[in-house]
């Protein structure tokens, strides 16, 4: 399980409830951002109507900052594996 708040970006074992700390994010996630994974990595926005967009890969443990959005974001995010075109909800 992987959560992302703030510069806060964390792994939870459900199991055992132990957590590990992650490198942080480029930007700060709001509480209406969003984070969906696909081939190895985590795409996310910013959220809040903002246009920051990242990617963390889970082989090198890294934030790579993406192209901002085009408008901003406010909530959700999906992944069309067939298109590979993100999705998310906004802007305002």
């Amino acid at each position: 399980l992987y959560l992302v708040v703030g510069n806060t970006f964390a792994r939870i074992d459900p199991t055992t409830g132990a957590s590990t700390s992650l490198a942080a994010p480029p930007f700060s996630f709001m509480p209406w951002g969003g984070l969906v994974f696909h081939a190895g990595h985590f795409y996310g926005h910013q959220g809040d109507g903002l246009r920051g967009f990242a990617r963390y890969s889970l082989a090198s443990q890294q934030w790579e900052a993406l192209p901002n959005l085009p408008a901003g974001a406010v909530l959700g995010a999906a992944i069309d594996r067939q298109s590979q075109t993100y999705y998310a909800y906004g802007s305002y």
